[in-house]
Order: structure tokens, then C-alpha cells, then sequence
């Protein structure tokens, strides 16, 4: 755990030393990154009814956030979007089938050493990029 830590304080320096686009791509390409291994994972867990909820996980980013650091958020596709609550937590009629909890336990860690070494290797490129300007 320490080593993580003494890598992401590195890492958090090196991104505050770049200009702010170039730290916003890192981000968000990492961020992107641990997202795709926890979508993977709720494809895999989803229950298979008609194959619509496996289907529907994806990746979406941006750039432009209130904070001004950008995010990614793994969401559903409309229409299945509207009752994944549904499916994840159950109703009076029906039992609930938990596929994001459990990606989120099990994948978790997955998705954050993803979400580093991305950001670790984009920062490494956007170095050499900066450096031979």
C-alpha cells in the first residue's frame, strides 16, 4: 500500500507541473481506463435474460467538468439504463440479481492499478512530448 501511495503523490506532482490540458488528457485517459475493466466486469456479471443489461455497460468521458479536471463515468445505454436500479436492487415482484457491487468488490482493484498505470504511462509520453518542444 505505501508503494502505491509514494506513486500516486509522484504522479499527482508531475500532473500539477504540466499544463492543465495535458493533465486533464492523463486524467481522463485513466480514469477511462479503470472504467473499461469495471464495464467489462458488469458485462460479465450482468444476468442474461435477453442479453440487453450485458450489452448495455460503456465508457463515456469528458473533458469539461465543474471542477475543471474532467471525468469518465461507466453508464448504461438507454433503454436498459432506466431499470438497472431494478435488476441491481430488486422490487416487491422481483428478487434482486447484484452485478455492479459485486464487479465494483471484486474488480476494484483491477481498475485502479489500470487507472495508474495508465495515467503513469501518460504521463511519461506527455513528458517526452513537452521535452521536445
Amino acid at each position: 500500500m505505501a508503494d502505491f501511495l509514494t506513486g500516486f503523490y509522484e504522479l499527482e506532482r508531475l500532473l500539477v507541473k504540466m499544463p492543465e490540458a495535458v493533465a486533464k488528457r492523463v486524467t481522463v485517459n485513466g480514469l477511462k481506463a479503470g472504467g473499461r475493466v469495471l464495464a467489462k466486469g458488469m458485462k460479465a456479471r450482468a444476468p442474461r435474460k435477453t442479453g440487453a443489461l450485458a450489452a448495455s455497460p460503456v465508457v463515456t468521458s469528458s473533458r469539461k467538468s465543474t471542477k475543471g479536471k474532467g471525468h469518465a463515468v461507466v453508464a448504461f445505454r438507454q433503454p436498459v439504463s432506466r431499470r438497472v436500479h431494478l435488476t441491481e436492487f430488486g422490487t416487491e415482484h422481483s428478487r434482486a440479481e447484484p452485478f455492479i457491487r459485486p464487479t465494483l468488490d471484486q474488480d476494484g482493484p483491477q481498475a485502479v492499478k489500470a487507472i495508474g498505470e495508465s495515467m503513469g504511462k501518460g504521463v511519461e509520453r506527455e513528458a517526452r512530448k513537452l521535452a521536445g518542444k
